[in-house]
């Protein structure tokens, strides 16, 4: 059964399928896309929009973006129409999608609360319906902000002028740390559980049939998998995620065991509401803001592909994945670790892994974490903090998110994300860094205490 409606706040018409039919379709694409069988996939492909849409596919024209190393939870493609448009199609997929409540791509949202968006030519939003369609000709004059910074990070500054990118950066943040105060609210603990954003962190770590336990990710990437630690080591996961870290000979006193079951407890929705909550995008890496060199610096970043958007998301979750994502995964590690040329020794020793780097954050990122911290993190924290609204354990639930971003995120085991595996070294570092996210050592400081300590600062 097909339901045909439009979108009133992009004037596209586009057609509903119901969620079963929907689903399979576009699990089947994504699988036979992994596995090869493109041309089977691009048949699909092509049935499912010729049945949504109110164009017709030219199937031959239809190209998916297989190696791209940001596309880790989603499916990506161009193609041509017989009334001659060009279209980028993005759409995000998650494990048991069948049983999911949440919508995403609702549209609007951001738009009705004067956030920076490229608003899409086409979408679907009701649930399950998670497609975004947009002319293809716009992501070759604004390129995703990811393949900017890695130009930059690399020192190839031909194409983009590091100083502007910078700028820009920091008055996209500025934009969106007012609105997160203006949005600001309390929030019921209904409506905040039925929020989409839970599905990037809680819905990732717990057993669909007992949420009282780890499992979803948890099992899927790791739970019974070999760990190499270094060339010659390797441990079972069972072992590994009992082990303590030193870390540049920091002791870190939780292990990554402890960390995931911190989360599942502070990160469960019904935990999190009622409580203050805001309007955010929530999934806002760097693959996911537009960037335009042409334009002045107030203006050159806009977010597209709004999955996760939700008018009552858990402040505290709200800038998160901005942090990791645009900051910390970089560079090298959990996106192109082949790339990756910093020292890393990992090894252990009477059951705990040392592991010393000589990994540092290039300029752009910091420059990126400052401009979070003092638009984004600094005001929202000390606003809730005066408005008695500020949870007592923020600091934990934080860390929590963060350390979920790149455990839950990818594959972090050598050998095993999808795509662009990551190497023994990018391995235990992404590891380290999800550790120092997750809590301070035990003493002494690391950039990342510090980093928390200036969001409190005055």
């Amino acid at each position: 059964r097909s339901v045909v409606g439009s979108n009133p706040t992009r004037g596209a018409t586009f057609q509903v399928l119901t969620l079963d039919k929907y689903m399979s379709v576009i699990s089947k694409i994504r699988e036979k896309t992994k596995s090869g069988a493109l041309d089977d996939a691009k048949t699909l492909l092509a049935e499912f929009l010729n049945r949504k849409f109110p164009f017709s596919v030219c199937s031959d024209s239809i190209v998916f973006d297989l190696n791209n190393a940001v596309a880790l939870n989603s499916l990506r493609a161009q193609f041509k129409t017989d009334d001659g448009q060009h279209l980028f199609l993005k759409c995000h997929h998650e494990e048991n999608e069948d049983s999911r409540l949440n919508e995403y791509y609702r549209a609007g949202i951001l738009e009705d609360a004067g956030f920076p968006i490229d608003c899409a030519l086409y979408q679907a939003s009701e649930v399950g319906e998670q497609v975004v369609l947009y002319n293809y000709q716009d992501r070759q004059a604004t390129p995703e902000l990811h393949d900017v910074a890695k130009q930059i990070d690399a020192g190839l500054h031909a194409n983009f002028d590091p100083e502007h990118v910078l700028k820009a950066y920091a008055a996209f943040q500025r934009h969106i740390g007012q609105k997160y105060i203006e949005t600001l609210h309390n929030a019921s603990q209904d409506d905040i559980q039925k929020e989409a954003i839970h599905a990037l962190f809680y819905r990732r770590l717990i057993d669909q049939d007992n949420a009282q336990d780890l499992g979803g990710r948890i099992i899927s990437f790791y739970k019974h998998n070999i760990v190499p630690v270094n060339e010659t080591i390797t441990v079972s996961f069972a072992e590994f995620w009992d082990m303590q870290w030193v870390i540049n000979g920091s002791i870190y006193p939780i292990t990554i065991k402890q960390a995931l079951y911190n989360a599942l407890k502070l990160l469960n929705p019904s935990k999190l509401g009622p409580g203050p909550a805001l309007t955010a995008h929530g999934d806002d890496h760097t693959a996911n803001l537009l960037y335009d060199p042409n334009a002045s610096t107030d203006a050159a970043i806009k977010y597209f592909d709004p999955a996760f958007a939700g008018i009552h998301i858990p402040a505290l979750l709200g800038p998160c994945k901005a942090t990791y994502h645009c900051v910390f995964a970089h560079p090298h590690m959990l996106y192109d670790p082949e790339d990756f040329e910093g020292h890393v020794d990992a090894r252990i020793n009477n059951d705990r892994i040392y592991l010393d780097t000589s990994w540092t954050l290039p300029d752009l990122r910091k420059g990126f974490l400052d401009a979070q911290l003092k638009y984004v993190w600094q005001p929202l924290i000390q606003h809730l903090n005066k408005q008695n609204m500020l949870n007592p354990n923020w600091e934990d639930i934080v860390r929590s998110a963060l350390f979920c971003c790149p455990v839950l995120c990818k594959n972090l085991i050598a050998g095993k994300g999808f795509p662009n595996p990551l190497t023994p070294a990018t391995s235990m570092l992404t590891f380290a860094l999800a550790i120092q996210l997750a809590t301070a050592p035990q003493s002494g400081h690391d950039d990342i205490t510090e980093f928390f300590n200036g969001m409190t600062s005055v």
